[in-house]
């Protein structure tokens, strides 16, 4: 059952009196407003961008996962098969909520990156024929590289970036048959108040 409670708000200037009629639909079992002005103001949506890829390697299937809206990647995890290099990512999100991204089961886990604040710049590590064999991440509050594994095969390609302020809150793979994963990018978004890890 609803009330309606009539408003009347008058305004006089000169020889005009103009009168406002305002409804307001109160809800009788909750007492909340229909229409509320006090909610009137939107929250910000955060804006988000992809870097560049690692390289210009694009062989393989995009496979692409982000964290849901309000969340940030807070561990990155590689697998790593002997004679291939990286073959899959698990991405943790600050929900608990995980992402595998090529299902290939055929590697083993390296060490998982934990950044409770976030990771602002990823780069991969290219090998010919055998495309990424290694990567390093670096969290939001630190300027140090971890490196996934101890493979120094071939070479670092230029690291990806987020801008100050922004964090990692998905990731591309490319994935190609017979080698692996071959490239990637990075989904940074910007941090708009509240906790990093929200």
């Amino acid at each position: 059952q609803r009330r309606v409670r009539e408003a009347v708000v008058s305004t006089q200037s000169t020889g005009f009196l103009a009168s406002v009629i305002i409804l307001l639909f109160i809800d009788g079992t909750s007492g909340m407003s229909v229409f509320d002005t006090r909610g009137a103001k939107k929250n910000r949506v955060r804006e988000s961008k992809w870097t560049s890829w690692s390289n210009g390697n694009f062989a393989g299937s995009a496979i692409s996962k982000t964290c849901p809206d309000d969340q940030i990647a807070v561990g990155l995890q590689w697998d790593e098969q002997g004679g291939y290099g990286l073959v899959d990512l698990n991405m943790a999100c600050g929900n608990g909520l995980n992402f595998d991204f090529t299902n290939n089961r055929n590697g083993n886990q390296n060490s998982k990156q934990a950044c409770s604040s976030g990771f602002k710049a990823i780069q991969g590590r290219e090998q010919g024929g055998y495309g990424i064999v290694n990567a390093n991440m670096q969290c939001s509050d630190s300027s140090n590289w971890r490196a996934s594994n101890g493979n120094m095969n071939g070479g670092w390609n230029g690291a990806l970036y987020c801008p100050s302020g922004w964090v990692i809150t998905g990731m591309e793979v490319q994935e190609q048959s017979g080698y692996g994963i071959i490239n990637f990018r990075a989904r940074c978004t910007e941090l708009r108040g509240g906790k990093k890890g929200e």
